[in-house]
Order: structure tokens, then C-alpha cells, then sequence
């Protein structure tokens, strides 16, 4: 027929289809090749950029923020005089015209006290960490031995003269005038503003100073502190070897009435560790007096 190509035109035209795809083919290939030449060499310029550009320091990572409040720095430095770190020190002695007489010495430095006495005999005090002497001192460690003063800046240190002093009546803190136990310089927390005693500081005082030897209890009268009670007595302690028994109250130690906190805490701390003394207790409306003489082998 006139319209159908012949044999020949059919196998010319196939060919040239044939011919036309493989180019394609060949060009999609040479595309393919080219773009993955250009990705690697974008990835080997990176490489060597990063290699010699300088790199920016890391920030510093942000400290760790504490749960408590900061602690302002005059506080720290305060805190930091009244470590054991002081005692390491070669501290000049003080010109103050002062005599330690007796300290109580407590593992929470704002229970410490020192007896000190002015030289001239005329006034004696008791103090705590942080009070005032004569607006010249602070108060900012009290020691078994001594008690460190920070005047104009420096620190000063005031010693017991000789061999620890015992406790007698002279370091009691008396007023010259009312023959009563005399106040710290400034609020003492073992005391309420009105003068009585705060019985949960110094139950807690006198926990710490009996060191699990024995319960003790400031034993009141009304407001006033008129001895302490004991019980929970261990049998190696010094109280159970000195015959105190449970539900005693103590009301003097060494002719020293106990109507005071810082008498019962000095008089609880001489007890453990003392020589020789003697205390009056009170038992089934009797009191009886019980004497104790420790040698070199004593608890």
C-alpha cells in the first residue's frame, strides 16, 4: 500500500531511536558524574577550610547555680576567723586591759562564751561570739584556751593565764553590784529577752556538751532555772562512777548555784572533764552531796 512505509525506512527509523536514547542515556550519566565531582569537591574544600581557620574558643560553661543563697562575703570572711584554721596562727596578744578568767567552748560557735574580767576589778562579763568589748574588740572566736579579738582589722588573742582555770567561783560572771550572774554584751540565745531561759537552745547546748553520757535537762521553777535533771545515765560514764542516779536533779556544782544557762553548761562540760569537784543533788526531797576525784586512769 502506498501509505505503509517499506521494510527498509521501518529499520532506518528504529535505528535512529536507538541512536537518540543512547545519547540521552550517555548525557544523564555524564550529569549524574558531574554534580557527584562537584559534591566532592565542595566536601574536600570544607575539610581543608576547617582545618586551618581559626576556631572560635568554646564558651566557659555556666557554673552550677547552688540551691542556697549566696553567702555575702563579709559573713564568709567572719565565718572563716572562727575556723580551726585560727589556731594555726601566730596571733599577737592583746593590750586590752583584760583577764580571761573561764570560756565554754561549744561545737556551735553562738553558744560559746568567755568569762573576762577588767583588771582593775572592777566589772566582769560574759561574751559571745560577735559582741562588742568596750567598742574596741569583736568577739570572733572562742577557744577551750583563749579567745580571739579582732581589733582596728587585726587579730589579737586573749589566753588563760597559766593552767587552765578551774571552774570555781571566780569565773562565774558576776554584776559587782547585784552578785548575779551578768548578761552577755548582746543577746544571748541560750535566754528570751526577758530573761528566761530558752529551753530548746539550751536543751540542745547541753545535748551536744553531755556527749551522749547522759540526758540532762534544765530543771525550772516557774521561769528560773533551779538545777538540772538527769537521766538516761550510761554505765561507763563519769556520772554513773560520781553515783548520780535517774531522775537526780544537780542544783550546785562546786558551791556554784545552777540558775543560770551558762552555769549549767560549764558545770555539765567540768563534770566529764574535770579532776576534782563536788556537786549537790537533790533526790527524793533530800539532797545529798557527792564528791569526785579522778587519778590519770579516770573516765
Amino acid at each position: 500500500m502506498a501509505g505503509r512505509p517499506r521494510p527498509e525506512e521501518r529499520r532506518d527509523r528504529g535505528r535512529v531511536m536507538e541512536g537518540a536514547d543512547l545519547s540521552r542515556m550517555r548525557s544523564n550519566r555524564n550529569t549524574v558524574l558531574l554534580s557527584v565531582g562537584c559534591l566532592l569537591l565542595a566536601g574536600a574544600a570544607v575539610d581543608a577550610l576547617s582545618g586551618t581557620a581559626p576556631r572560635s574558643p568554646s564558651p566557659e560553661p555556666a557554673p552550677a547555680r547552688s540551691s542556697r543563697a549566696a553567702v555575702p562575703e563579709a559573713s564568709r570572711a567572719d565565718r572563716q576567723m572562727m575556723q580551726p584554721a585560727v589556731q594555726q596562727q601566730e596571733i599577737e596578744k592583746t593590750q586590752l586591759p583584760l583577764t580571761l578568767l573561764g570560756t565554754f567552748a561549744a561545737s556551735e560557735p553562738s553558744l560559746s562564751r568567755a568569762t573576762l574580767r577588767r583588771r582593775d576589778g572592777r566589772e566582769t562579763l560574759v561574751v559571745g561570739v560577735g559582741d562588742e568589748i568596750e567598742g574596741h574588740a569583736l568577739v570572733v572566736q572562742i577557744e577551750r584556751e583563749r579567745v580571739v579579738l579582732r581589733e582596728d582589722g587585726s587579730l589579737r588573742e586573749l589566753r588563760l593565764d597559766g593552767e587552765r582555770a578551774p571552774f570555781g567561783p571566780s569565773p562565774v560572771a558576776t554584776s559587782e553590784r547585784s552578785g548575779v550572774p551578768a548578761p552577755p554584751a548582746t543577746g544571748d540565745p541560750l535566754q528570751t529577752p526577758g530573761g528566761r531561759p530558752d529551753q530548746a537552745n539550751l536543751e540542745r547546748a547541753l545535748r551536744d556538751t553531755a556527749n551522749g553520757q547522759v540526758r540532762v535537762l534544765p530543771e525550772l521553777e516557774g521561769d528560773h532555772l533551779v538545777g538540772l535533771h538527769v537521766s538516761a545515765i550510761q554505765e561507763d560514764s563519769r556520772f554513773a562512777q560520781l553515783g548520780i542516779e535517774e531522775d537526780d536533779v544537780i542544783t550546785q556544782f562546786n558551791g556554784i548555784s545552777i540558775d543560770s544557762p551558762f552555769v549549767a553548761l560549764h558545770a555539765v562540760r567540768e563534770m566529764l572533764e574535770a579532776d576534782a569537784y563536788h556537786v549537790m543533788v537533790r533526790r527524793g526531797g533530800a539532797t545529798t552531796r557527792l564528791d569526785a576525784r579522778w587519778d590519770d586512769a579516770g573516765s
